[in-house]
C-alpha cells in the first residue's frame, strides 16, 4: 500500500508498543486470573504449575 501523496488516516491508533497486562512476552500473555487457576489445579492434582502454565 503506497502512502505517498494521500493523508494518514485520524481513525487508527498505533498501540504496538504500549505495554501490555498479564506476565510473559509476545503474544503469549497470561493474566492473573490464568496463574491462579493454574496454581489451584496443580495443587488440587498434584501436577507442577509451570507444566500447565506450559513454560
Amino acid at each position: 500500500m503506497k502512502w505517498e501523496n494521500n493523508r494518514e488516516s485520524d481513525q487508527v491508533e498505533d498501540r504496538r508498543s504500549s505495554p501490555g497486562r498479564g506476565l510473559g512476552g509476545g503474544g503469549g500473555k497470561l493474566g492473573l486470573g490464568t496463574i491462579a487457576v493454574a496454581l489451584v489445579a496443580g495443587w488440587i492434582f498434584g501436577i507442577n504449575p509451570m507444566t500447565i502454565l506450559g513454560a
